[in-house]
């Protein structure tokens, strides 16, 4: 599962600050990562909800499917983006791998959301 665009998603950073006494992470998106930003992708990987339902309109795409991640909470969190289909269509919740298809966006200042979403996607493999 795990392509170009994903080792390139993977090459995200933080940069560690202190603001009034409180530490902040910034993202820090490497030159070969930045240059990703605006370009159409495709990205294979599995469906994680970011609210209850069945079907979804906006929701993360991660390398690994979430029951199977050995790793989270122990050694980091699998590459994971938000994906916003385009025109407000709504797909059903998979759990076999999909293929998406969409615009990267790099996020640094909207801290309620991640660093790297892919927008006016479609859903190309269900």
């Amino acid at each position: 599962m795990m392509n170009e665009v994903w080792k390139t998603f993977d090459t995200m950073l933080y940069k560690v600050n202190k603001v009034n006494g409180k530490t902040v992470y910034t993202p820090y998106f490497p030159s070969k990562l930045a240059k990703l930003d605006g370009t159409r992708v495709e990205l294979q990987g599995y469906m994680v909800p970011l609210r209850a339902g069945l079907r979804h309109n906006r929701f993360l795409l991660s390398v690994l499917p979430v029951q199977q991640c050995m790793f989270c909470g122990q050694n980091g969190i699998p590459p994971m983006v938000e994906v916003t289909l385009s025109d407000n269509n709504k797909v059903w919740l998979k759990e076999n791998p999909v293929i998406v298809k969409g615009y990267v966006k790099l996020n640094e200042k909207d801290r309620s959301r991640v660093e790297i979403f892919i927008r006016d996607a479609a859903l190309i493999k269900q």
